[in-house]
C-alpha cells in the first residue's frame, strides 16, 4: 500500500476545502509554521506518525543548503557534476532539515537538524513525501494570481488529471479557482447529450 493511502488530508487539501482557520497554522518569528507528520514504516506494516511542523524556507536558506549540500557532497566524495542527481537529492534533505520544525513551543526549533541524521533515520520515501508536501506549501503562500488565461487552464487540467488531487490548483488565487472551476462546469455541461425538444410519444395500452 502506498505511503499516501494511509495518510489523512494533507494541510494544503485543508485549505482549499475548509480554509485557513481550520489548518491550525502558526505563525513564529514571521515565518508560518504548518501542521504536518513525517511517517516511518513499523514491523507489523502499518505507519508511526510522528508530528512536526513544516516551514517554507527563504532565499538566505536556499543559499545556506547549496553551501552545505556541496560541503557534505565533497565529504562523501560526490563529484558535483558527474554525481549531480545525488547532489540534488542531498540538497533537498538538506533543505528539509531546515524547513521541518519541533511542534513544542516556543521557538519550534528545527526537528533534526542534521541532515544526514534525518536521511538516515527516515526512509527514501518519507522524505520524498515531505519535499512533495513542502513544494505544495512554496505555492500557497506565495502570491497567486487572480486570473488565469484559456493556455493555462488546459494545463491546469492535465496537471489535475496527472496528480490526481487538488494540490496544482493551490497556485492560483480564488478568483481564478473560480474561473476554472466554471469553465469546467461548462465544458461538462456542453458535452452532455441534447435532449430531444419533441414530446415522446405516448404509451399505448392494450384495450381491456
Amino acid at each position: 500500500m502506498a505511503l499516501e493511502d494511509e495518510a489523512p488530508p494533507h494541510v494544503v487539501d485543508q485549505i482549499l476545502t475548509g480554509g485557513w482557520k481550520q489548518a491550525e497554522i502558526l505563525e513564529v518569528a514571521g515565518y508560518l509554521l504548518f501542521p504536518d507528520k513525517i511517517y516511518k514504516r513499523k514491523p507489523d506494516g502499518s505507519f508511526e506518525e510522528i508530528p512536526i511542523l513544516l516551514r517554507v524556507p527563504r532565499e538566505h536558506e536556499f543559499r545556506q543548503a547549496r553551501v552545505k549540500t556541496r560541503q557534505l557532497a565533497l565529504e562523501d566524495n560526490l563529484d558535483l557534476d558527474r554525481d549531480g542527481d545525488l547532489v540534488e537529492n542531498l540538497e533537498s534533505v538538506v533543505l528539509l532539515s531546515m524547513a521541518i520544525r519541533n511542534p513544542k513551543p516556543p521557538m519550534h526549533e528545527p526537528w533534526e537538524p542534521d541532515p544526514r541524521a534525518l536521511e538516515k533515520h527516515y526512509d527514501r520515501t518519507s522524505i520524498a513525501q515531505l519535499w512533495s508536501k513542502l513544494d505544495k506549501l512554496s505555492a500557497l503562500i506565495d502570491p497567486a494570481p487572480d486570473t488565469i488565461s484559456a493556455e493555462e487552464i488546459v494545463a491546469l487540467m492535465a496537471a489535475l488529471a496527472r496528480e490526481r488531487h487538488l494540490g496544482p490548483l493551490v497556485a492560483y488565487g480564488s478568483g481564478a479557482q473560480t474561473t476554472f472551476i466554471l469553465t469546467m462546469v461548462d465544458q461538462l455541461s456542453n458535452s452532455q447529450p441534447q435532449k430531444s425538444s419533441s414530446a415522446p410519444p405516448a404509451l399505448s395500452t392494450p384495450a381491456s
